[in-house]
């Protein structure tokens, strides 16, 4: 086969053709047929013109030729080559395909990572703040957010590539630059690395510095998504069964009240006739009287008497609700001012000396006998303690320097408002507010009750003696113990904070007269003083014949002892009425309902990381938008990364030679050269050409 770098042709028939001459190019491959212009035919007598135009041929083209040999044809000859050779060249770039339908594949591929990032922000608004738990896809939030943030970075980064490459030759379209321009762009183009090479070379001169940092930012993606989405956890209410609930009472019942065997009826005479009233005596509740010892039994120990509730998680909350409890007052606690130095001899009823008393103690239910609580219409009991001083009985100082201790303490039927949670199992509440408001209507005789008028005659509530205004809760001399209503407390009218208007079920609460008789009478004989005592001291009009109680005493109650060993009688008391108020609640049929809680995981997005992947998209788009503008004001054929353009319309023989001649070092000193994309005068197309 006959490989000749060139195929000549002669220009006239008539005329010799001279021997082919293969100066003209010295450095081109044997095997190489050269790119010509198109359309060119024979120009002048005895001169020679190349055949074929810039298109390349092939070695397989070159072998398929059956005659290696030059063919002669006459210059109105057909052309020998396809009809697609035969379009027109003019100067200028190549023709310009459509702008739009060059760039769809880009296009398509920025909607894509917009439609990801779209979709992960309205994901992370819909869960935001909600339980992980209510995610019921089935895939984790987790894996849908890593899933479309890679949607969104792989488009956005192959919409990026193209447009680097596109702009390598726009950039030398507009101005001629080093060779190694053309490279920084070409190998921004193929990856991250090249990415950061030509952002760090053109330092932000440039937009063109937008398409490498989008290349490069385009790798921290994920990390910054995956910052996205955080938990958090806080204590949720659920649905649980049973539902959480705590004690309340809106009545307090409590207590017997029987007929005392025996006893005879006695009678009144009044409007409605002659009345007989039937003796009766008071049990009190066991409850009651558990509660009363163990209140004085735990001294000033707070030992927490927490209410009975249910919570199945351990966790529960309750909305303020009010109930029926007991409270303690200490309105006094000072130094007694005694005259009599002989205070601690106390006679009894036989006239028993009691030398060397070091605490007595006096009890009274009729608030008027009280130093400070007589506004107190709800008085169970009423505490005065008095106390030598510990320096005297250390024997630090003489009686005369000495200065006993007087306390006063009050126990008394009350409404609180409470506020209530469980955490961990236990249960916190805490009281805010408190009324001991009595209903004056409420606590009336009841007729129907002890009273039994005469045969024939109906027994009236208007009757005068009934009417009788009865300020003490318990008086078994004045009263006769008649049976009566039951004591109603009224909620204040005073404003709390947290607290809302009950509704009208819990305007107030109901104590019934058997628990309040039956209480306060144990707690006369809890004290020591029973009521025959009392009934004596007052038929008598002699308080010498109530027995005396005082530490030491051999006779005195055992409540003697724990107030003497109490450090803190404030202390003691609370833990009193504690361990009354969580019996009547205890033992109400009312429970107050509340939320159970769990602890629930919940998502959290700190949308601030978010910040970085939309800063890329659109930085994107917008580098896209100019690349694509750019080559349509250019009119640049859409070439983008493609390599076979760099083939076609490179540097020509001489510019090569050139470029690696000054490639070399010469003198330790390398000689750059500045290119451009331009019209190629030789050729009158556009192509790579040397400064």
């Amino acid at each position: 086969m006959n490989h000749q770098s060139e195929a000549l042709l002669p220009v006239s028939l008539d005329e010799p053709s001279p021997a082919p001459s293969w100066e003209s190019n010295p450095v081109r491959n044997p095997r190489t047929i050269p790119v010509e212009r198109h359309g060119e035919m024979y120009s002048g007598a005895g001169s020679y013109e190349r055949l074929i135009s810039r298109r390349p041929i092939s070695h397989v083209e070159e072998d398929l030729n059956t005659e290696p040999s030059t063919r002669v044809e006459p210059r109105s000859s057909p052309p020998l080559l396809p009809p697609f050779h035969e379009s027109k060249v003019t100067s200028g770039p190549p023709p310009n395909r459509n702008t739009i339908t060059s760039w769809v594949f880009e296009i398509v591929a920025l909607t894509m990572s917009v439609a990801s990032i779209v979709a992960i922000i309205a994901i992370l608004i819909h869960q935001n703040g909600k339980p992980i738990a209510a995610w019921k896809f089935v895939l984790t939030l987790n894996t849908v957010i890593a899933t479309l943030g890679t949607i969104a970075r792989t488009t956005l980064a192959f919409a990026m590539s193209p447009c680097v490459g596109q702009q390598k030759w726009s950039w030398l379209r507009r101005r001629s630059d080093s060779i190694r321009a053309f490279q920084r762009f070409d190998e921004a183009s193929r990856g991250p690395w090249g990415g950061i090479r030509l952002f760090i070379w053109l330092k932000f001169r440039h937009w063109a510095a937008l398409g490498a940092l989008v290349t490069v930012g385009t790798v921290a993606f994920d990390p910054f998504l995956q910052a996205v989405i955080s938990t958090y956890g806080q204590m949720d209410n659920i649905n649980a069964d049973p539902i959480s609930t705590v004690g309340q009472t809106w009545r307090v019942d409590g207590g017997q009240i029987v007929k005392s065997p025996g006893s005879a009826m006695v009678g009144f005479n009044s409007s409605a006739g002659w009345l007989g009233i039937i003796q009766t005596t008071s049990r009190p509740d066991f409850g009651m009287v558990s509660s009363i010892y163990g209140g004085f039994h735990n001294d000033s120990v707070l030992t927490g008497n927490t209410v009975a509730f249910e919570c199945t998680t351990g966790n529960c909350t309750w909305s303020t609700f009010v109930s029926a409890a007991v409270c303690k007052i200490r309105n006094w606690n000072g130094y007694s001012e005694i005259v009599n130095e002989n205070w601690w001899n106390l006679t009894t009823g036989n006239s028993q000396s009691l030398s060397r008393t070091l605490m007595t103690l006096n009890t009274t239910c009729k608030s008027s006998r009280t130093l400070r609580h007589a506004n107190i219409d709800t008085l169970m009991m009423a505490f005065a303690i008095v106390r030598a001083p510990d320096e005297w009985i250390q024997s630090k100082v003489p009686w005369e320097s000495s200065r006993p201790i007087a306390t006063e303490c009050a126990l008394y039927f009350c409404t609180n408002a409470y506020q209530a949670k469980s955490q961990n199992g236990v249960l916190q509440e805490r009281v805010i507010g408190s009324w001991a408001i009595r209903d004056q209507e409420s606590f009336a005789i009841d007729p129907s009750g002890s009273i039994q008028p005469e045969p024939g005659v109906e027994a009236v509530q208007g009757a005068p003696w009934l009417d009788v205004d009865i300020e003490d809760l318990y008086d078994p001399i004045e009263t006769a113990d008649l049976s009566r209503y039951d004591l109603r407390l009224k909620i204040g009218p005073d404003p709390i904070e947290g607290f809302a208007r009950p509704d009208a079920i819990a305007q107030g609460v109901n104590i019934s007269h058997a628990l309040i008789r039956s209480t306060i009478k144990y707690l006369h004989e809890f004290t020591g003083r029973t009521e025959d005592d009392i009934k004596m001291a007052v038929t008598h009009g002699n308080e010498s014949y109530v027995r005396p109680i005082a530490f030491p005493f051999s006779d005195a109650p055992p409540v003697i002892d724990a107030l003497w060993n109490s450090t803190n009688l404030t202390a003691t008391f609370e833990n009193v009425a504690r361990s009354l108020t969580s019996q009547i609640r205890n033992t109400s049929p009312q429970r107050h309902e509340g939320s159970t809680q769990s602890w629930v995981i919940h998502v959290r997005v700190d949308w601030a990381y978010l910040a970085y992947p939309i800063s890329m998209l659109l930085i994107g788009i917008l580098y896209v938008i100019l690349v694509i503008v750019e080559s349509a004001r250019l009119r640049l054929p859409v070439w983008k990364e493609s390599a076979l353009p760099t083939l076609l319309y490179g540097f020509d023989d001489e510019t090569q030679v050139l470029l690696r001649t000054r490639e070399n070092y010469e003198g330790g000193k390398r000689v750059d050269t500045n290119v451009r994309y331009d019209v190629d005068e030789k050729e009158d197309c556009l192509r790579l050409t040397a400064d």
